[in-house]
């Protein structure tokens, strides 16, 4: 309504506004009559009814704000009787409530005293399952072995776990993948003397006849706990020889020197008699007897016939075998003269350097580091621990004879004249000196 009031008056408004620009234009002109009656009638009409018009829309407007004020007023007056009642209908559980906290933090501290017993209570019975299935016997056994062969209570330790052995070495929790695999051989070597006596008392653990098989014991460690390996076996074979003397204990090993340490330990379990120095190899398919106080010199005389009677294809064994011949040749001379591998050997730049200059290049790159050491060591086997024979030609393998005893002969000349020498009216050391003409056309 009242924007039809203030329509209509502002047409009033702007036939006023239209007569009073005429008057400006026409300042000097006669006027009869400025606004009529009727006009100024309606005008004043019209503005009454805009005046009562917005007087009635501010009543209104007032009334609206009254009752929203009061309405806010009475919300909040509402809400706080509805907490008064609820306060009081609620009054009992809230006081429940508040005993339920208490008695839950008093659960609590029950429940933590609780957990600590349940530790303590399943470590009791832990341990009495270990003592009952006897394997707190058995860690013992195997700590003791393990200080045996690292000379130390700390170095590596096992301890009960849940239905398990727990490794520690040097105090600290490892899993047994993160030690080397010397570490892992000693440990498996003790875990089984540990089962192979297990369930037996310590003053018969012994007694009964057995037959042990050990493979490569020795070989994978390094010279300290080599001899800690040595010593345990050593200390075990005792027993078992004075347990029963009808036990027998088979050990195989593709190490020369760890079948020297062997023999030497059964020597001495035996006081020196019997077997003495003797020892079985298997060859070429057959088991034969040898005697280690010859063994490298049967060995530098086997690649000193094969490199001088090359032409001669009779000796089926020997060319078959001569791989590994080779192989057991310098690996024999570089562990006892050096102390190190072959293949470290080769590389030593105090054993290079007793080579001529002009030959190091050939003997230092020597082809016979990938022919004795190409293969894995199951291929080995699989080729009846001859390496060299399926990958390389017979002049080939003549002139790997030849350039290892050349090789030899530059490093110690006395200690393969010694071996070598004269024999049988043979000059053995001008043969070799002479394959120094062929030499010149390999380097």
């Amino acid at each position: 309504m009242i924007s039809i009031f203030c329509h209509v008056l502002n047409k009033d408004i702007k036939i006023i506004r239209n007569r009073i620009e005429q008057r400006k234009r026409d300042i000097y002109g006669i006027v009869t009559e400025v606004f009529s009656a009727e006009l100024i009638l309606n005008y004043s009409a019209h503005l009454a009814n805009f005046k009562k018009a917005m007087s009635d829309m501010e009543n209104c407007v007032t009334t609206f704000n009254r009752s929203v004020h009061d309405r806010e007023k009475l919300k909040n007056k509402i809400i706080q009787e509805n907490a008064q009642l609820t306060r009081k209908q609620l009054t009992a559980l809230l006081g429940g409530y508040s005993k339920a906290s208490k008695a839950y933090e008093s659960c609590l501290k029950t429940l933590s005293l609780h957990i600590t017993d349940k530790g303590r209570i399943e470590n009791e019975i832990k341990e009495l399952k270990a003592q009952a299935e006897n394997t707190d016997i058995a860690l013992d056994y195997i700590n003791n072995e393990l200080q045996y062969v690292f000379y130390s209570n700390t170095k590596a330790k096992l301890v009960a776990g849940d239905g398990c052995y727990k490794l520690k070495i040097n105090g600290r929790d490892v899993p047994p993948k993160k030690i080397s695999v010397g570490e892992r051989n000693v440990l498996g070597l003790c875990y089984f003397f540990a089962r192979l006596f297990s369930n037996k008392k310590t003053n018969n653990k012994y007694t009964d006849e057995t037959l042990i098989v050990i493979d490569d014991p020795v070989s994978s460690f390094d010279y300290g706990n080599r001899l800690g390996v040595l010593s345990l076996l050593r200390h075990q074979f005792s027993n078992i020889n004075r347990g029963n003397s009808n036990s027998r204990i088979l050990v195989l090993t593709h190490d020369l020197r760890s079948a020297f340490d062997l023999v030497k330990v059964r020597s001495e379990l035996n006081g020196g008699k019997g077997t003495g120095e003797f020892f079985l190899e298997l060859a070429n398919k057959q088991i034969q007897k040898r005697k280690i106080s010859n063994e490298y010199k049967n060995l530098l005389e086997e690649v000193y016939v094969y490199a001088k009677e090359s032409a001669n294809e009779d000796d089926e064994h020997l060319e078959t075998s001569i791989g590994n011949v080779m192989r057991r040749l310098i690996e024999a001379f570089s562990s006892f003269c050096y102390n190190m591998s072959f293949e470290e050997m080769m590389c030593y730049e105090g054993v290079l350097n007793s080579i001529p200059k002009e030959k190091r290049t050939y003997y230092e790159n020597f082809m016979c580091r990938l022919a004795l050491n190409g293969e894995s060591h199951m291929k080995e086997r699989a080729y009846e621990l001859n390496v060299i024979t399926p990958y390389f030609t017979k002049q080939e393998k003549v002139q790997t004879a030849k350039s290892l005893l050349l090789f030899l002969s530059y490093l110690n000349k006395e200690h393969l004249s010694c071996y070598l020498g004269t024999m049988d009216g043979e000059d053995k050391m001008a043969v070799i000196n002479s394959w120094k003409e062929e030499e010149a056309t390999w380097l």
